[in-house]
């Protein structure tokens, strides 16, 4: 995923949002790119972050994943 956020906020406060909000199937989180340019608002900065989810027990679904994904983009956007 790539988000958009104000420039003030920390890569810590944003991963403990993931982290609290992704469920016991997120295997791995990780920073990929930082980006500040003309495509971002003033005061504002794009972080982009990889997520692996997985389950020993079996095969995740799209919907699944899909559903962890918004949970973690509405607890960022409070």
């Amino acid at each position: 995923l790539a988000i958009v956020l104000d420039e003030a906020t920390p890569w810590s406060e944003l991963a403990a949002v993931v982290a609290s909000s992704a469920g016991p199937l997120m295997e791995d989180f990780t920073f990929v790119d930082l980006y500040r340019g003309k495509q971002v608002p003033p005061g504002k900065k794009s972080i982009a972050f990889r997520m692996v989810f997985r389950s020993a027990e079996r095969t995740l679904t799209h919907e699944e994943v899909d559903g962890y994904q918004s949970k973690i983009l509405e607890s960022i956007a409070k």
